[in-house]
C-alpha cells in the first residue's frame, strides 16, 4: 500500500494546517461566547428589544455590518423610555453580528434627547457621520426623520410597546423553571420598559413578579384596551374639529340608511397641531363613535415594508387603501404627512419624494379610492404639504389642535380619574396646566395620581392629583410670600384697567417661574396708544408691588426674553417706531434708550400709584394664592367683587 503524499504547502496554497483550522475554531468560540455573556448581561427591556431588532433584520443589513460597510439604522420609539433599553441592545447586536462591539454613531431625535441623551440629529450631521461608519437613530414619537436622509435609510423599524410574547420571552428569562405564563386577558402594552425592568430584577421571584406585573395591567387597563377607547363624544376640547367629526358621524348614519349619497359626505380632513394633543385619539374616537374600521398608517411604515426601496413602499401605500375600501365605511389616519415634501421643494432627492405624492393622490381620489373611505391626516407642521394633497375634494378641511384650555384640561383629567373628585382641586389643576399640558401629559398625571393611591391602599383622592400634577413646594417663606405679592400686583392692577386674568399660579414653572396669565382681548382695544399704556401698566405692577409693599424690589421683573421688563420695553418700543403712536410716523426708526427709559419710568410711576392705592387689596389676594396656590378665573371674579368695587 502506498502513502499518500505529505501536503506541500509551496505548492498547495488552498490547504489550511490543522493547527490553522484549530485557530479558527477557536475564535469563533470566543466571539460567540463573547456575544452570549452580553446577552446575557441585558436587562429584560433590553434584552427584548434585542431580539425584536435582531428578528426583523434583514440578512443585507447583517451581511454590511459583518463587513463593517456603513448602514442606516432608524428605530422608532413607541415612547422615550425605550431610549435606554434600544440603546443597550443596538450595541449588542453590534457584538452578536461581528464579534465584537463596531464603532457606531448614534444620533436621537428632539423627544429622545429630551430624556437625557444627547445628539446632533440635523441632516448634515447624520450624513458626514454616515460616510465613514454606521449611524443609527432613534426617533421618539411625534419626531420625523430629517428629508434629505430618507433614501439613504437601509432598515427602518418600530420598537414597542410590549406584547404578550414579549412579556412571557422576559418572565422566562428570569425563571426558566416557573410555570406561570403571561395571562392572554392582560393587556402587555400598559409594561412601560423600566417597570419590566423592575419586576424582573433580581431579588424578586415568580409569584411576586407576576402579582406586581397584574397590578400594573389594572392601573393602566382603561387606557389600553380596545375595548374602553373612548368615543368622539366624550372627548373635550378639539372646538371645531370636535363638531366636524360629530356632524360626519351623523352623515356617515344618513349614508348608511340610503337617505344621503356618498357625494354629500365630507369625507377628508387636516389636523394640525404639536405632539401630544391628541390627534391620533381624535381619529381613533371619530372611527368608534361612528362605527368604522380605523386604519392608521404613516410614511414610516410604507417605507418600513421588505427593503424599503420605492417599488415595495408604493406596494405597502396602496394595501392600506384597497384594506380601507373592503372594509368600508373606514378611516385611514395618515400620521406625520408632513414628512413628504410638496414636490419641487424637497432640497434633495425630489424624484423620490414626487413619485410618493403623486402614488398618495391616486389612493386619494384616483382608481385605488372607494366609496366609503374617509381620510384623515396629522402633522406638526402643515405650511409645507403639497397644494394637490389640500385641494378640495382631498384634505380640504383644515383644523388646528391646540393644547387643551382650562375647561377642556378639566374634562380630560375627570375623563381619566372620574367624576367623584372635587372641583377644588381639579379646577386649579386645571388653571395652572392649561396652555402648557397635552392629553398625553395628563395621562401621565393620572397614572400618578392612581400610583400614589394604589401604594396607600385606596380609591384617587384630591390630595393624589395634585401631588401628581403639581410640584411640591421647596422654596422658603419669604421666597414665596414675595412672588405671590409680586403676581397679585399684576392680577389687582390688570383688574382695575378692567381686565379679567384667566389664573393666578404661584407654582414653580420650569420655564417661567409660574405668575399670572394676562388675557387682552385685541376684538375690544382700539389700537391707541393708551389701549397699549393699560397692557403695560399691569406688567410693572408685580414689580411695583414689591417695592410698596415689602419695601425692596427682587430681579423677578426681569433677566429673561419673555420677563415683565422685556415685554414692558418691546410694547414701548413698538409705539415709538412701529405703530405711529409715538415721534414719527414712519415704520422701524431706531429708538434710542433714554426715550423708552422715561416712558417706563412714566408708567412706573402709574403703577406705584395704583399700588399705594389698594396695596389692602394686593396683600389679601397674595395671602389668597399662598393658601390656594392657584387660583382660577372664577376665583379671581369673585375677588375683585367683594375687594376691587
Amino acid at each position: 500500500m502506498t502513502r499518500a503524499a505529505p501536503i506541500d504547502r509551496a505548492q498547495n496554497t488552498d490547504a489550511e494546517a490543522p493547527e490553522d483550522v484549530d485557530l479558527a475554531v477557536s475564535l469563533i468560540e470566543e466571539q460567540t461566547k463573547i456575544a452570549q455573556e452580553a446577552v446575557d448581561a441585558l436587562r429584560p427591556s433590553a434584552l427584548i428589544a434585542y431580539r425584536t431588532i435582531l428578528n426583523a433584520l434583514p440578512q443585507r443589513t447583517r451581511d454590511a455590518l459583518a463587513s463593517r460597510r456603513p448602514q442606516l439604522i432608524v428605530l422608532r420609539l413607541a415612547s422615550e423610555a425605550w431610549s435606554a433599553p434600544i440603546t443597550d441592545a443596538v450595541e449588542t447586536i453590534t457584538i452578536a453580528i461581528c464579534g465584537t462591539s463596531i464603532r457606531m454613531s448614534q444620533h436621537y431625535s428632539p423627544s429622545v434627547i429630551k430624556t437625557g441623551r444627547r445628539g446632533d440629529f440635523t441632516a448634515d450631521a447624520i450624513l458626514k457621520d454616515l460616510y465613514s461608519e454606521t449611524v443609527c437613530c432613534l426617533i421618539g414619537p411625534g419626531d420625523a426623520l430629517p428629508d434629505q436622509i430618507t433614501p439613504f435609510v437601509d432598515f427602518d423599524h418600530k420598537i414597542g410597546p410590549l406584547s404578550p410574547d414579549d412579556i412571557r420571552g422576559a418572565v422566562i428569562d428570569r425563571f426558566p423553571n416557573a410555570s406561570g405564563t403571561w395571562p392572554d386577558e392582560l393587556c402587555a402594552e400598559a409594561v412601560a420598559p423600566d417597570v419590566l425592568d423592575l419586576v424582573l430584577r433580581k431579588g424578586v421571584d415568580a409569584d411576586d413578579a407576576y402579582r406586581l406585573l397584574r397590578a400594573t395591567y389594572i392601573e393602566r387597563r382603561a387606557e389600553s384596551e380596545p375595548g374602553d377607547q373612548p368615543r368622539l363624544e366624550d372627548l373635550h376640547g378639539y372646538g371645531q374639529a370636535r363638531e366636524w367629526g360629530l356632524q360626519l358621524v351623523s352623515d356617515l348614519a344618513a349614508f348608511r340608511a340610503g337617505r344621503i349619497t356618498w357625494a354629500d359626505v365630507d369625507s377628508g380632513c387636516l389636523l394640525v397641531g404639536p405632539p401630544g394633543t391628541g390627534k391620533t385619539l381624535f381619529a381613533a374616537a371619530l372611527a368608534h363613535s361612528a362605527g368604522c374600521a380605523f386604519l392608521p398608517t404613516s410614511y414610516a411604515e410604507w417605507q418600513s415594508s421588505k427593503s424599503g426601496h420605492l417599488g415595495d413602499l408604493m406596494k405597502k401605500m396602496r394595501q392600506v387603501f384597497e384594506d380601507a375600501a373592503s372594509h368600508s365605511p373606514s378611516i385611514v389616519f395618515i400620521d406625520e404627512i408632513d414628512t413628504l415634501p410638496a414636490r419641487g421643494r424637497a432640497t434633495s432627492y425630489d424624484d423620490w419624494w414626487r413619485s410618493i405624492t403623486n402614488g398618495l393622490l391616486e389612493c386619494l381620489d384616483g382608481a385605488s379610492r372607494r366609496e366609503g373611505v374617509i381620510i384623515l391626516a396629522a402633522c406638526n407642521d402643515g405650511r409645507n404639504l403639497d397644494p394637490a394633497l389640500v385641494r378640495s375634494g382631498r384634505l380640504d378641511r383644515r383644523f388646528r389642535i391646540e393644547l387643551p384650555d382650562e375647561q377642556a384640561l378639566a374634562g380630560i383629567i375627570r375623563s381619566h380619574l372620574g367624576n367623584n373628585l372635587a372641583d377644588d382641586f381639579v379646577q386649579p389643576i386645571a388653571t395652572a396646566l392649561a396652555g402648557t399640558t397635552s392629553g398625553a401629559d395628563v395621562v401621565r398625571i393620572a397614572r400618578d395620581a392612581r400610583r400614589i393611591a394604589r401604594l396607600a391602599g385606596r380609591d384617587v383622592a384630591g390630595e393624589d392629583l395634585l401631588a401628581a400634577a403639581l410640584p411640591p413646594e421647596t422654596r422658603p417663606a419669604a421666597v414665596l410670600k414675595r412672588v405671590a405679592i409680586h403676581e397679585a400686583g399684576h392680577a389687582v392692577v390688570y383688574m382695575l384697567f378692567g381686565g379679567a386674568p384667566s389664573s393666578l399660579s404661584i407654582v414653580r414653572d420650569a420655564e417661567n417661574g409660574g405668575g399670572v396669565t394676562l388675557e387682552v382681548d385685541e376684538a375690544t382695544m382700539e389700537g391707541r396708544r393708551r389701549d397699549i399704556e393699560a397692557m403695560i401698566v399691569p406688567i410693572l405692577a408685580g414689580r411695583a408691588a414689591e417695592e410698596i409693599i415689602l419695601g425692596s424690589v427682587s430681579a423677578g421683573a426681569g433677566g429673561a426674553d419673555s420677563s415683565d421688563l422685556a415685554r414692558a420695553t418691546t410694547l414701548l418700543m413698538q409705539i415709538e417706531a412701529q405703530l405711529g403712536l409715538g415721534r414719527f410716523l414712519s415704520f422701524g426708526q431706531q429708538v434710542d434708550g433714554v426715550t423708552v427709559e422715561i416712558g417706563l419710568r412714566r408708567l412706573y410711576a402709574e403703577a406705584m400709584m395704583m399700588v399705594a392705592r389698594h396695596r389692602g387689596a394686593i396683600a389679601a389676594l397674595a395671602q389668597l394664592a399662598l393658601e390656594k396656590r392657584v387660583l382660577g378665573r372664577a376665583a379671581l371674579e369673585a375677588f375683585a367683587k367683594t375687594h376691587l368695587v
